[in-house]
């Protein structure tokens, strides 16, 4: 097994539970940094400055979420490729893995802000938000995407470590920008009154806090990675192998995303209040999501290493563990959500129209949303074993062939009462999909054939790993 750094855990070896519960602890605690980090503007902007701006800030999620899928599915593919290689304990190919991230960082990172910076007009055209908010709107989008340099370098540092079973660090990395983000957001909205030029810059200063602070941790507790930011040294085996598993991760986070910014232009018919009310139950979906994000991460990451070591019973108790975890842990979250929800809505907007709007979303999605759960399990250990096509395929179909036609139908000839419920009817369809092929093994096929080394009754099997070019 390679050198452990900072607080790493071997999912290879010893109890999975306690695993999954060490990995998954810093992660959850993390999600919910992040969603607050996310949160704060919403706050902020919903109580000092107006629901039209908080309009506008909200329907910026999606196309942001499009172009950070790009970040995404490349951090995405790192974690897993580092996840294998650490449970192989082949240390200089972990070496020469980083290093060939790094360098993809170096020679990637400027053309994917340009390319954001010239799709802000042609995203906001897409979902078609009124003329009082789009002004907000193209003033926060610019200036998030001019930094997406630091959003870029702290998710691909933190794909590198949780691939290395590390979750804590990047929790510190997001208390980071989490601190930084709340303080800035008061001065510049409160006492500067800069509104929605405040909020951006705010998030901006505080993920390029966060970067920094990464790159200094990295080099410190994790010493035997050679991390060397500005170094473009690339071996194309290794880059081959982790485009091969970024790029499905990355169509898969952009069908979703781009689906959800399409599904704005729905919800935009509507008028401000009811887009107002989709945004912060969107909010509030994300916290009730937390667990099963930390779940997913965690069988990501669990899976990998053990693809790495051969270790395929301990993938199969994996499953059935975390399945039955997620679906407890989600009946529970939308039972709160839904019993809470004008509560926990009235604190994001005082107005009532805008409380009912999103507490209507809710109560369409929340009751089915263990479906999502168990899609995204299954999804996370098919992606950790390097299964990543399948799960793109997926969402593709959940988002264009479901859940975007049956919204445009319905927001033509129904109330908007009913809209949302396109989101349970394409969980349906997706849920079918996910479980059957899974049932069918076929995302097995990458894992090593077993060796005959026997290591006792507490600990799986350790297999012997065929080479790169024979278990691909």
């Amino acid at each position: 097994m390679s050198a452990l750094g900072f607080k790493q855990v071997d999912m290879t070896r010893g109890s999975i539970l306690s695993a999954i519960v060490s990995f998954s602890i810093p992660l959850l605690i993390g999600s919910l940094l992040q969603t607050l980090y996310n949160t704060v503007d919403s706050l902020v902007i919903g109580n000092f400055v107006g629901k039209d701006v908080l309009a506008a800030v909200g329907a910026c999620y999606s196309p942001m979420l499009l172009l950070l899928s790009v970040m995404l599915g490349i951090s995405g593919g790192v974690s897993v490729l580092v996840s294998q290689v650490f449970g192989s304990g082949d240390e200089k190919k972990l070496r020469d893995v980083v290093a060939t991230a790094n360098g993809f960082f170096v020679l990637s990172v400027v053309p994917i802000t340009v390319i954001a910076l010239l799709m802000v007009e042609p995203l906001l055209e897409i979902i078609n938000i009124p003329g009082s908010s789009r002004d907000h709107a193209s003033l926060y989008l610019y200036i998030i995407f001019g930094g997406l340099i630091c959003h870029y370098g702290y998710n691909l540092n933190s794909g590198l470590l949780r691939g290395l079973g590390d979750s804590r660090s990047p929790l510190l990395f997001l208390l980071v920008a989490c601190i930084v983000n709340v303080v800035l957001d008061l001065v510049f909205v409160l006492v500067f009154k800069w509104d929605v030029f405040g909020v951006a810059v705010a998030t901006i200063i505080a993920q390029c806090v966060s970067w920094v602070y990464s790159i200094s941790h990295i080099k410190r507790h994790f010493p035997h990675l050679g991390h060397r930011l500005f170094s473009v040294r690339i071996d194309r085996g290794h880059l081959k192998q982790m485009i091969s598993l970024s790029v499905p991760i990355t169509m898969n986070h952009a069908f979703f995303s781009l689906g959800f910014l399409l599904y704005y232009r729905f919800v935009n018919g509507f008028g401000p209040d009811f887009m107002a009310g989709y945004t912060i139950a969107g909010k509030v979906e994300g916290l009730t999501w937390l667990p099963m994000a930390s779940l997913g991460m965690a069988a990501t990451t669990f899976a990998g290493q053990n693809f790495g070591a051969g270790n395929m019973e301990w993938i199969n108790r994996g499953v059935r563990l975390l399945l039955k975890s997620a679906i407890l842990i989600n009946v529970a979250t939308a039972v709160v959500s839904l019993v809470f929800g004008h509560r926990i809505l009235g604190l994001f907007s005082p107005d009532n129209a805008v409380v009912n709007a999103g507490y209507m979303y809710l109560s369409c999605t929340m009751p089915f949303y263990w479906m999502y759960a168990v899609i995204h399990i299954l999804s996370s250990f098919m992606n950790g074993v390097g299964s990543v096509r399948f799960p793109a395929a997926v969402t593709m179909i959940m988002f264009w062939v479901v859940r975007l036609p049956l919204a445009w139908y319905l927001s033509r000839n129904f109330p908007e009462t009913v809209l949302h419920y396109a989101f349970p009817a394409s969980w349906v369809v997706a849920l079918a999909l996910t479980v059957g092929f899974f049932l069918t093994g076929r995302w097995k096929r990458r894992i090593p054939a077993p060796a005959s080394i026997d290591r006792g009754d507490d600990e799986p099997p350790r297999y012997a790993i065929r080479p790169a070019d024979e278990a691909a």
